[in-house]
C-alpha cells in the first residue's frame, strides 16, 4: 500500500488522466498488488524449506555416503566462494531469509542470487562428484 501511495504521489502531476484520477490510482494499486504476488510466489519457490517434499533435516542419518559427498561438495564450494557455502549452511540450519540477510549483511535480493548460485553449484557437484584434493 505504501509503495502504491508513493508511486501515485510521485507521478500524479505528470499524468494526463484519460478517465479520472480515481480510476488511474485504482489501476496503479491493481498493478502493485499483482507485482507483489508475482514476486512473493517467485521468492517462495527460490527459498523453499524443502526440496521435492523431502525434509533433509529429518533424513540426516539416512545415507552416510550422501552425507560424506555433501560435506565434500560443501568444502569444494567453500574453497571457491565462502559466501556460497555459508548461505547453504545457514539455510540448512533453518534460518529465515531475514535472519540470513542480517547475519551476512546483504539485501534480500542478493541473498536469493547467492543462494540460487550456491544451490546450482551444489547440484552440479553432487551430480558430477567432488574434485579430489
Amino acid at each position: 500500500m505504501q509503495e502504491t501511495l508513493t508511486t501515485i504521489a510521485e507521478k500524479y502531476r505528470d499524468i494526463e488522466f484519460e478517465t479520472s484520477f480515481a480510476a488511474w490510482a485504482y489501476r496503479v494499486l491493481e498493478h502493485k498488488i499483482l507485482h507483489y504476488y508475482r514476486t512473493k510466489r517467485c521468492r517462495e519457490s527460490k527459498f523453499a524449506q524443502t526440496l521435492d517434499g523431502v525434509d533433509f533435516a529429518t533424513t540426516e542419518a539416512f545415507n552416510p555416503n550422501l552425507k560424506r559427498k555433501l560435506l565434500d561438495c560443501l568444502r569444494q564450494i567453500s574453497r571457491g566462494n565462502r559466501r556460497h557455502a555459508r548461505i547453504l549452511a545457514l539455510r540448512y540450519q533453518g534460518f529465515s531469509a531475514e535472519e540470513i540477510c542480517d547475519k551476512l549483511r546483504i539485501t534480500r535480493n542478493n541473498a536469493y542470487i547467492i543462494l540460487s548460485r550456491a544451490r546450482a553449484m551444489l547440484k552440479r557437484c553432487l551430480q558430477e562428484g567432488a574434485e579430489e584434493e
